[in-house]
């Protein structure tokens, strides 16, 4: 039995319950299979490099990160955000283009995407920002984990978890872009 074919069936609260178990990764789903969603130590190719950032809904979170990495990043690496909410084509709140602002980033021009099966192939590193975007990357598209980490559990991070700031204040914005930035400086320069 697959990792896929174990998750099939299960209810997402299920699922959740499942990966709230342990921050630092899944013992059992029930088959055996271990799910790990840590931060460790990885080896990979840095030639033409891909890392794409998930988010539910890819207007506040994944976004940031995205413009946020290339410009820390060489050339070489590619860099891509995406998210779940069906809907396309959203712009990013009022709150989120001016918090990314103050670190640089851009997000005026920014519109949603909606990840797809091509996307999550071609990407050496998945990145996601909590415990539901596992679930949802699960349920929509099984594979196999051992590319997939969540942005807070890098080295580093103050958390495990990178909480929606969506309806929220610049202020709230501000103290998670300021979460994402020092994940992503970290993330950085583990693989780099």
């Amino acid at each position: 039995m697959t990792l896929a074919d174990s998750i099939r069936g299960r209810s997402k609260n299920e699922l959740k319950r499942i990966l709230a178990n342990g921050i630092q990764h899944i013992d059992d789903l029930g088959d055996g299979h271990l799910l790990s969603i840590r931060w460790d130590e990885r080896t990979f190719d840095r030639e033409e490099f891909n890392i794409l950032f998930l988010c539910y809904g890819n207007i506040c979170r994944s976004p940031f990160a995205e413009r946020y990495a290339k410009q820390q990043l060489s050339n070489s690496v590619t860099v891509r955000s995406s998210g779940f909410y069906t809907e396309v084509d959203r712009p990013s709140p009022p709150a989120a283009v001016k918090a990314a602002s103050e670190f640089g980033v851009n997000l005026g021009n920014h519109r949603s995407s909606v990840v797809d099966s091509p996307q999550i192939q071609s990407a050496d590193l998945v990145v996601v920002m909590d415990y539901e975007n596992v679930v949802d990357l699960l349920r929509e598209r099984p594979r196999s984990l051992s590319d997939v980490t969540l942005l807070g559990s890098v080295p580093e991070s103050q958390s495990t978890v990178i909480r929606d700031p969506y309806g929220g204040s610049v202020t709230q914005f501000r103290e998670t872009y300021q979460e994402i930035t020092k994940a992503t400086d970290a993330l950085i320069r583990a693989l780099f």
